[in-house]
C-alpha cells in the first residue's frame, strides 16, 4: 500500500523534542485511525489479525497477502529479510499454527523474492547454551527438519554486559556448525553510561564478529543518538559529535 502525502512547510516528518503530536507520521496515523486501519492499542499486529486467529484459512490468506504486498514492494532491494524474528520471545502464532506457519511464511517469501536471503532472526542469544539459545535453536530445528526454505541466522545483539568476546564468537561458531548457515548481527548496540567502556567493548566485538568467516553482515540498531531506541547509539551523540567507539 501506498500514500502520498501533500507534505506542508514546516511540518516535521518526525516527533523532537520541541514538537510530539503534529507531525507528519502523527497525521498519517490519525487520518489511517479514521478510516479504521490503525488501531493504537499498542500491538505490533495489523489491528485486524487477533480477530481472524480462529479462522486458520482466513489467518493464513492475510498473513500471504501481506507477505506479498511487502515482498512486491521490495523485489530486487532486499539482500537479508527477517522472515521470522523475535519467534523464541514472541511464540504465540508458532505455538498455534505450528510448522504450517513457519512453513507459509517462507515458501511465500521465497515465491515473492527468489533472490532474497530468507532469515530467522531473535534477540538476547548472546551465549551460547542460555535459555533463550536453547529455545530459539528449537525453532531453527523445526525448519530444517522440516524443509522450510531459509539462507541464514540473524542475532540481533542488544549489548548491555561485557561477557568475554570470546563467549561471543563461540555463540556465532555453534549456530554455524549447527545449521551451516551464514550468521549476521542484525541490531547490534551497546548500552553503557562509561562511554570507554563502550568504546573497547563495541571494539572487541567488531574484531570477534568479523573473525568467524561465516558472519556474512552487521548492522547497527541506529547510530545516532538522537533517535536510537535507547538515546545510547554506538556512533554519534545527540549533537553528533562522534563517540569514542
Amino acid at each position: 500500500n501506498i500514500i502520498l502525502c501533500d507534505k506542508k512547510v514546516g511540518v516535521l516528518s518526525h516527533p523532537d523534542d520541541n514538537e510530539y503530536i503534529d507531525t507528519l507520521i502523527g497525521r498519517i496515523k490519525r487520518y489511517l485511525y479514521e478510516k479504521g486501519e490503525y488501531k493504537p492499542d499498542g500491538s505490533q499486529f495489523p489491528y485486524d489479525l487477533p480477530s481472524l486467529y480462529d479462522n486458520k484459512d482466513a489467518f493464513f490468506e492475510r498473513v500471504k497477502n501481506h507477505i506479498l504486498s511487502v515482498g512486491n514492494a521490495f523485489k530486487g532491494e532486499l539482500c537479508h529479510w527477517d522472515v521470522m524474528n523475535e519467534v523464541t520471545k514472541n511464540p504465540d502464532l508458532v505455538d498455534q499454527y505450528g510448522v504450517e506457519y513457519m512453513k507459509l511464511l517462507y515458501e511465500t517469501s521465497r515465491q515473492v523474492d527468489p533472490d532474497a536471503k530468507l532469515y530467522i532472526t531473535e534477540t538476547g542469544i548472546n551465549r551460547a547454551g542460555s535459555e533463550q539459545y536453547v529455545g530459539f535453536t528449537k525453532h531453527v530445528d523445526a525448519l530444517v527438519n522440516n524443509n522450510i526454505p531459509f539462507d541464514g541466522i540473524g542475532i540481533q545483539g542488544h549489548l548491555s554486559t561485557f561477557d568475554s568476546p570470546q563467549v561471543w564468537y563461540d555463540m556465532i561458531e555453534s549456530l554455524y556448525q549447527k545449521y551451516d548457515k551464514e550468521i549476521s548481527i542484525t541490531e547490534f548496540d551497546m548500552d553503557s553510561d562509561n562511554e570507554d567502556a563502550q568504546a573497547n567493548y563495541t571494539r572487541d566485538i567488531l574484531i570477534a564478529t568479523f573473525s568467524n568467516e561465516h558472519v556474512d553482515g552487521f548492522y547497527m540498531w541506529g547510530f545516532w543518538d538522537g533517535i536510537h531506541w535507547l538515546g545510547n547509539a554506538p556512533v554519534y551523540k545527540k549533537d553528533w559529535t562522534l563517540k569514542k567507539s
